[in-house]
């Protein structure tokens, strides 16, 4: 079957409009005319009928198309080799394919089956997260730049238009956070010069404390 543009494709039945097409037929109907109402072919009908007539109902039930034999598949004793060698040697397809004198694209489709084509790699570790005992002990402080904008860009309007925004500077984020409890606190302000970074240090520990923590350390 063919689209407007010419494409071809395979229409695809369920089990159930499968089942009343050969219903149809066996009650009397002929195979065009249960072909007809279905909207399939005469050969396709045939073709169910046949499964039908011989599994039964679970004969209309979709299958894989994979062919039933595949005869240039390579032995399964040189897919060995080929699996073997690549997990001694780590190597890719086109360096096995030259090692076992098989073609590169045959050696990459033995690995892709055999769920090799990508290299083993080494489990992480464990990641081991560190935390004080009690709240206050450790402060961690850092600051982050963000640049200022007369107008958003792209980013917020989904255009190309270039943001018009020089000279509009710079602004920091000054942040503190408890290492125990990873509660935080932040202020913007407009550098990250030691004045202003030590009274935010002084504000948040001030901060802390209204919170029932005691900052020790920072």
């Amino acid at each position: 079957m063919a689209d407007a543009g010419g494409a071809r494709f395979r229409m695809r039945y369920s089990f159930e409009s499968k089942l009343r097409t050969v219903r149809l037929a066996a009650a009397g109907m002929s195979i065009a005319e249960a072909a007809r109402r279905q909207g399939a072919s005469r050969s396709t009908v045939h073709r169910w009928w046949r499964r039908h007539a011989a599994e039964g109902a679970a004969g209309l039930r979709e299958r894989s198309s994979r062919p039933h034999r595949s005869p240039r598949r390579l032995a399964a004793q040189a897919e060995a080799e080929i699996a073997a060698l690549r997990l001694a040697a780590g190597a890719g397809p086109v360096a096995l394919g030259a090692a076992l004198g098989q073609p590169a694209s045959t050696v990459g489709k033995v690995l892709q089956r055999l769920g090799l084509s990508r290299p083993q790699r080494e489990p992480k570790p464990a990641f081991a997260r560190y935390e004080r005992e009690q709240a206050g002990e450790l402060l961690h402080v850092d600051i982050k730049k963000l640049g200022r904008f007369w107008r958003p860009g792209k980013a917020m309007l989904a255009d190309e238009r270039r943001t018009l925004s020089r000279g509009a500077g710079w602004q920091f984020l000054h942040v503190a956070v408890d290492d125990h409890s990873r509660l935080a606190c932040a202020e913007l302000l407009p550098s990250e010069r030691a004045e202003h970074a030590v009274a935010f240090l002084r504000r948040a520990a001030r901060w802390y404390a209204g919170q029932g923590i005691e900052v020790e350390q920072a």
